[in-house]
Formats: structure tokens, C-alpha cells, sequence
């Protein structure tokens, strides 16, 4: 193999391949990218067997090849230098790096000891802009269990058909969904429905990596033809990920319906008082108090601790219904309200120790927010 390439191009890419290879492992191979020529392009791929991703380079190709190398090292030289074009070349089993005044040589491990990449159907299921995309993702991955105690919490639901797109993620303790129409994502309907299950680590690196996307190219989703694989994929970017097989839990029994307190508030304010609730709250599990005063219509917020002090803040908000004092995770709040793109938010209980359900106050056409959390039980026996 020999070919040239850009120093910044080299760099960039092994960023990217380096959040997904594997440094802890008991196969060799997956610590290594694999660096091969494709139609006048170089190839870098790399995978840890649950996240893989190929992306391409554009570059001067001289002859064709295919070598491993390790991806940290390598990266760490590559980012070392100066922008600068760069040679490749490969000879007794070492990959050779020339610039204009440096050089390097590292060991290689064959190509042919990489895991390969499954053929990718032509059917797309999604097609979305990069925006459309992290923000769809921003609204449910936190909810998603990282715990492997039940790998379908894991997992994100995707479903699709001819109304529109559901996600939708749970770890037990809080859930969130995001229901949107196809008009909303820019995007048509599916040629037929689908459910999947897919990782919630691989959509977390979909983000990343659509985060760093130049230009208005749509992404797209797909399958591999085996169907056990899914693909997230641009004209120089396919990342896959292995789907969960598994039921989803029937969540839409914990969204409370039979409501006794509405509460709308000031996105902003319930942020800026949670966080500074949670500045006490650290030693007592994140733990703060919610006082709901339906007479004078405010909302208390309270955090205490033995070794810290109290602190509490009240806010004006609109009440209906029963007052009633809770407690959550203030963790767990902030999540929450972080998805909810609204200046106004509704928080909705049926009683003090019952789910409660924070939606959008005002209702957005063909897009329908629900976050779902567990309240702490508080020890009313004193």
C-alpha cells in the first residue's frame, strides 16, 4: 500500500475510530484500525464487537493495500505533527509515515484478522438531517439503563410507520418518548413499518459523531441485509451496531392518567432552583424535597443535610388541583427538563408517590414529549 494524505484528514479520522476501538480487550486485533484503500480513497474501519465504524478519507492513492495498526499510538503520533501532507506505505509487515521532516515506522498486524463488515441493505428506514437527529437523540438517550442487569433497558425503541416515528427509553426508573410525525422530520414514511431495539451506546456515538457533521447531508438509517445489524450512514461515515432482540417493556401503563395535581412552571427557573437545591443534596442521594402549595400557588424546593446544611427555594407557578410535597432525584429532574425544549413545562401527579409525568405546557403540532420519573417515598413517620 501507498498512498498520500493530509495530516488533519488522518488526525480527524482517528478521533472518531478511537472512541469506538478497543483498548481492554483479550483479542489484539479489535485495539487496531484498519487502514485499507477503496476507489482512490482510504478506508479506516475500526470495532470493539458491539460499535463499528468505517469512514473515508480522501487522499492520492499509488497503490492499493489493507494493514492494521494500533489506533492509540497511532493517534498520538498523528496528532503530534504539524498540518502537513503525509505518505503511507507499507513494507515487512510495518506501516511507514513520512513528512516533510519527520518519520515513523510501526509494527502491523494483518488485515485478513479484522472482523468484517456485513453487506448493507439499500432500503433506507430514516432519513434525517443532522439537527433532526441529535435532537430527536437528546430527548430520550438519558433515560436508557447503562446497567446490564437487563440489556433490553439498554436499548432504545425505535418504531415507524405511516404516521410518524416513535423513540422511546427506560432504566426502571424514569422513561421518556418522543412521538413526532414524519412532516416535523422533514423526512417520508417507511415503505413499511419497523420496531427495533438499538443500543443506546451506538446512538450516544450517532450523536457525537452528527454533532461534528459539515453541510446539510442527511442521515440515514438502515439495516444490514442480515437484518441483525443496524447502520447509521452518510456518503463517507457508516457506524453499526448489533440490534437488541428482546421485547421492549409495555411502558405506557406508568404514565400517570388519573391526574390530581397540574403544575405549570418556568423551564428556567425550575433548572436554575433544582441546581441549586442539588448543591446540598450530593450526601443525601441527590435527594431534594418538592413542596406543591396549590393556595399559594408556588412550588418549594428543599435539600438538607447534616453535614452541609439546608438550603430552599420557592417558585410562583400555576396550580390546579391538590397540593401534595414529593421528592426526586435531582439528577433525574434536570435529565428530564434537559429534553423538554419549551420555555413553559407541566409536571402532572396522580399522588405524592406516583409517577410523575413533565410534558411541554403548550401542545406543539405532529410532536408529543412525555418524560416519565419515579418520586423518592419521603419518611412521613416523623
Amino acid at each position: 500500500m501507498k498512498a498520500e494524505v493530509l495530516q488533519e484528514k488522518l488526525a480527524t479520522a482517528f478521533a472518531l475510530t478511537n472512541r469506538v476501538s478497543s483498548s481492554k480487550t483479550t483479542l489484539p486485533i479489535l485495539s487496531n484500525t484498519l487502514i485499507s484503500t477503496d476507489n482512490g480513497r482510504l478506508k479506516i474501519a475500526s470495532t470493539n464487537l458491539e460499535v463499528s465504524l468505517e469512514l473515508w478519507v480522501g487522499g492520492k492513492v499509488d497503490d492499493e493495500g489493507s494493514l492494521t495498526v494500533a489506533t492509540g499510538l497511532f493517534q498520538n503520533y498523528i496528532q503530534s505533527l504539524s498540518p502537513e501532507k503525509l505518505t503511507l506505505s507499507e513494507s515487512d509487515n510495518q506501516l511507514h509515515v513520512t513528512g516533510a521532516t519527520t518519520k515513523a515506522s510501526f509494527v502491523t498486524m494483518p488485515s485478513e484478522d479484522f472482523p468484517g463488515f456485513p453487506l448493507i441493505s439499500e432500503e433506507s428506514l430514516l432519513r434525517l438531517s443532522p439537527f433532526k437527529l441529535q435532537s430527536l437523540l437528546k430527548k430520550i438517550l438519558y433515560a436508557a439503563a447503562t446497567n446490564e442487569a437487563r440489556p433490553v433497558l439498554t436499548g432504545v425503541l425505535c418504531r415507524g410507520t405511516s404516521d410518524g416515528l416513535i423513540m422511546a427509553a427506560t432504566d426502571g426508573f424514569r422513561l421518556a418518548e418522543v412521538t413526532v410525525g414524519w412532516e416535523i422530520l422533514n423526512a417520508l414514511p417507511p415503505a413499511e413499518s419497523f420496531e427495533l431495539i438499538i443500543p443506546a451506546k451506538m446512538l450516544k456515538e450517532v450523536g457525537q459523531f452528527s454533532a461534528g457533521s459539515e453541510g446539510d447531508e442527511l442521515w440515514e438509517m438502515k439495516l444490514t441485509q442480515d437484518k441483525n445489524q443496524v447502520v447509521f450512514t452518510t456518503s463517507d461515515l457508516h457506524i453499526y451496531a448489533r440490534l437488541l432482540e428482546a421485547d421492549f417493556p409495555q411502558y405506557q401503563n406508568i404514565i400517570p392518567t388519573d391526574i390530581t395535581t397540574t403544575v405549570d412552571f418556568d423551564h428556567d427557573a425550575m433548572v436554575q432552583g433544582i441546581k441549586t437545591a442539588a448543591i446540598f443534596a450530593h450526601s443525601q442521594s441527590n435527594t431534594i424535597k418538592m413542596a406543591i402549595n396549590q393556595q399559594a400557588q408556588t412550588v418549594t424546593l428543599e435539600a438538607e443535610s447534616n453535614e452541609l446544611g439546608r438550603q430552599e427555594t420557592t417558585l410562583p407557578v400555576s396550580i390546579e388541583g391538590e397540593s401534595l410535597e414529593t421528592a426526586f432525584n435531582a439528577n433525574y429532574l434536570l435529565d428530564a427538563l434537559s429534553g423538554l425544549d419549551s420555555d413553559q413545562v407541566r409536571l402532572q401527579m396522580h399522588a405524592a408517590d406516583s409517577p410523575a409525568l413533565l410534558v411541554p405546557a403548550t401542545s406543539q403540532d405532529n410532536e408529543q414529549i412525555r418524560q416519565v420519573i419515579m418520586p423518592i417515598r419521603l419518611d412521613r413517620s416523623s
